[in-house]
């Protein structure tokens, strides 16, 4: 049951983009990482309520996706932080049109 739940978790984050570290920011990867253990433990908690005949009680389900929740977190500004200092940010010259053009770039490019 958890190389099955290990498993599903695995394929949904990777549905959901939770990998792409150094790809996405940093936020965007642990915000994938939950959404993918959210609806995992959902669907988990139904086959869990389904097999046993009632529901289960829903504390140790929340506590469960609390602590994955927060290692998922942990997880990703540690990646993330490896992957900006293996891959440091180069500088870069922005040749553009106009002056205001070149300004409404650069805001863009740093949001």
């Amino acid at each position: 049951m958890v190389g099955i739940y290990g498993l599903l978790l695995y394929f949904f984050t990777a549905f959901y983009n939770g990998y792409r570290v150094g790809y996405h920011k940093q936020g965007d990867v642990i915000y994938s990482g939950i959404l993918a253990l959210l609806i995992l433990n959902v669907i988990t908690y139904a086959h869990t309520s389904l097999l046993s005949g009632w529901f289960v009680p829903v504390r140790s389900f929340l506590t469960m996706t609390l602590g994955q929740s927060a290692l998922i977190v942990l997880w990703g500004l540690v990646v993330g932080s490896i992957c900006k200092r293996i891959f440091a940010p180069q500088k870069l010259l922005m040749v553009y049109g106009g002056e205001t053009l070149a300004d409404n770039l650069h805001r863009k490019m740093l949001a």
